[in-house]
């Protein structure tokens, strides 16, 4: 059985919590490597500086020792390449990085928010969103019937109604990008410049975020340059729209079968019948499945859809 927590949830499905967990993992590890870069460029340039007919060997015995690395070049990190070089490179590997997560994002909430779609259906609202294209998705998602447990749930991130077109313009911005790096030779097109103007007008507060991922200025024509913080701008922009379209699709019946499946991987929960504990019970163990918890008022009602259900039962 899945242990209990007391830690806040952001999500209802499944597919959304393990987006943000990427991104998480992400700067979990892009963070020191790029403190660690920078340090080990600020040492070999030390290092140099004080002992210039010293070898690479020497350098590596000197800075890394212990460290089984090969092929690193100390001198060459700093007269090779500039720290702006090098950030670019870095925003590179983010920004593939951030589009295969937004990619595996849209392939798994679509299939479990769509339930009774057709598979070409969902095939071709994939390939839609996938590009930043998700009026056929809002209005395929609108049909679904709503849930009897809509508005139950305790988010804490908000739907984003007024700002979601914007924060899509900046995704395709970016996803254009990406693909001047993928299919073209890191050449900015003609799709990359027309997304850059509609980026270009926009603000941080038209986008609903506290600072909006600044481009460089995009020609078509000219060589792709990536901006480090806004590359890294553009995850928190991917995270205001998987949590966007989360609490807008919890309000359909999928969600009663994202509950159900989850909840079945706590098996045989039996709920005390001193209704504030079984309620408390409630909330705690859809923390514990990393989904937000029923509102206290709702409580009550989840408790009869987990019970009709035959998701729980009621013991001592």
């Amino acid at each position: 059985m899945t242990s209990r927590s007391s830690k806040t949830s952001n999500t209802m499905f499944a597919a959304t919590h393990d987006a943000g967990k990427a991104i998480t993992r992400t700067f979990d590890m892009v963070w020191p490597l790029v403190a660690g870069l920078w340090n080990i460029r600020q040492a070999s340039k030390d290092f140099f500086v004080q002992n210039p007919n010293a070898s690479n060997k020497d350098a590596k015995r000197a800075i890394i020792s212990g460290l089984n690395v090969r092929g690193l070049d100390f001198r060459g990190i700093f007269e090779n390449y500039t720290w702006e070089d090098e950030e670019e490179y870095i925003s590179e590997i983010l920004l593939i990085n951030a589009i295969a997560i937004f990619d595996t994002w849209v392939d798994s909430f679509v299939d479990v928010t769509l339930p009774s779609a057709s598979a070409t259906k969902k095939k071709n609202l994939k390939e839609a969103m996938k590009k930043g294209d998700f009026a056929d998705y809002e209005a395929t998602l609108a049909l679904e019937p709503n849930s009897v447990l809509k508005a139950h749930f305790r988010a804490n991130k908000q739907r984003k109604d007024a700002q979601i077109g914007n924060l899509l313009i900046v995704y395709k911005y970016y996803k254009a990008c990406r693909n001047c790096i993928a299919h073209g030779n890191r050449i900015y097109t003609d799709k990359a410049e027309n997304c850059y103007n509609s980026m270009a007008v926009l603000t941080a507060q038209d986008c609903g975020i506290k600072e909006l991922p600044k481009p460089d200025v995009t020609v078509q024509g000219q060589p792709l340059k990536l901006v480090f913080r806004g590359v890294v701008g553009l995850y928190d922009v991917l995270l205001c729209i998987v949590y966007h379209y989360d609490i807008v699709a919890s309000d359909k019946t999928c969600i009663e079968l994202e509950i159900a499946n989850r909840w079945r991987q706590l098996q045989g929960i039996s709920l005390c019948r001193n209704v504030k504990k079984r309620n408390n019970s409630i909330r705690n163990y859809f923390k514990s499945i990393d989904m937000c918890p029923p509102l206290q008022a709702m409580t009550d009602d989840v408790y009869d859809f987990l019970k009709t259900n035959n998701l729980v039962t009621q013991g001592l």
